[in-house]
């Protein structure tokens, strides 16, 4: 049995639970851990022909960590995943971000990146945009880049309420434009924008309900509720986290859901949003636009106008019920299954007797 090692353990996010599901139908003796300690460990317990896969490197570059200590995390990552490589071992690198949100420690990042460009076999990118992107923030090596787009989450969370259940649970009338946003609350996430969105087109008579839930960095939630304070906005606030099982309330009472994001490479709001069948707002980006742009549910705007986004939320807003159906077919063509099946594909492409390889 070839054994595949996950770093890190994606946590509440079922990700990488979707991701896993037929490698380990297959057989594949798929470990996982968070803990930097344990993850070296564990490497030094695989051979030719086993498999790294790093996805996020946020237990490296720990907030509450000073420079010193976080240098350290990364040189004993390094170290480990050379040495592991060396034996025969094989590295797929995900990339869903370029940099963690909100780093303190852009420069030992570029050398994570650095590192992980020049030792990956395989480069996993969530959208064909992303290799241009990453070869102009690190440097790579051989790796082939290889896309396995992102699934939405159909058949991992509930879908048992109706809209109107929704509403009546969070006390919105049925006739009432609802916008929302779940998710969680940090600065890059835009929310401020979307909250002054709605607070200009509340000037020009069009009265929106926001939604806004979701577990917030210390003190966003203080600057947010000062900006519905002082628009006059009919906000229904939750802060903190949504469990799964109530995500559907959210998603299902919402007319159109707004994701206004600063610097994002990839958005699974966009695929959760599509698997409640609810229309979204995204900005702009080009790797967006690849996704998107023939999607009805999907609105873009331009980050560069400043009428931009509040535009995007009133088309969408007008084409709500319209362009529900679009997001159903578009989560129905974009199954958890899909994308285990992707990258079950990549794991059988890899030699199982693996090859034996120097540590540059």
């Amino acid at each position: 049995m070839r054994t595949l090692v996950s770093f890190p353990r994606a946590g509440m996010n079922p990700y990488s639970r979707m991701l896993y599901l037929l490698p380990r139908a297959a057989q594949w003796n798929v470990r996982e851990t968070s803990v930097l300690t344990r993850f070296v460990e564990l490497l030094d317990e695989i051979g030719a022909g086993d498999v790294i896969h790093v996805q996020w490197s946020w237990p490296i570059f720990r907030t509450d960590a000073d420079p010193q200590e976080v240098e350290e995390n990364l040189r004993s990552f390094c170290t480990a995943v050379a040495r592991a490589r060396s034996r025969g071992s094989f590295l797929l690198w995900t990339v869903h971000n370029l940099v963690s949100h909100d780093s303190e420690f852009l420069s030992l990042e570029r050398r994570f990146s650095n590192f992980m460009g020049a030792y990956a076999d395989h480069v996993i990118q969530l959208n064909c945009r992303t290799e241009e992107l990453v070869r102009e923030h690190c440097s790579v090596g051989e790796a082939e880049f290889v896309t396995i787009e992102h699934s939405t989450y159909r058949g991992v969370y509930p879908q048992e309420i109706t809209r109107d259940q929704a509403r009546e649970s969070l006390g919105i009338r049925p006739d009432r434009p609802v916008v929302g946003f779940v998710g969680q609350v940090r600065p890059y996430k835009g929310i401020e924008r979307l909250l002054e969105a709605v607070g200009s087109l509340k000037t020009q008579g069009q009265e929106i309900t926001v939604l806004l839930a979701g577990k917030p960095q210390a003190g966003v939630e203080e600057e947010l509720d000062s900006i519905v304070d002082r628009q006059g906005i009919d906000c229904v606030r939750l802060y903190e986290f949504v469990p799964d099982h109530e995500l559907q309330t959210w998603f299902r009472a919402a007319d159109l859901m707004v994701f206004p994001y600063a610097k994002v490479l990839n958005s699974g709001s966009a695929y959760l949003s599509a698997t409640f069948s609810t229309p979204c707002v995204l900005p702009r980006e080009p790797q967006f636009e690849t996704l998107f742009e023939d999607e009805d549910w999907v609105h873009l705007f331009d980050e560069s106008d400043p009428e931009g986004l509040k535009h995007a939320i009133s088309e969408g807003i007008a084409a709500a019920s319209a362009s529900r159906g679009a997001a159903d077919a578009f989560a129905r063509r974009h199954l958890p299954w899909h994308m285990s099946h992707g990258f079950l594909d990549l794991l059988q492409s890899l030699p199982a007797g693996g090859a034996e390889r120097g540590q540059g």
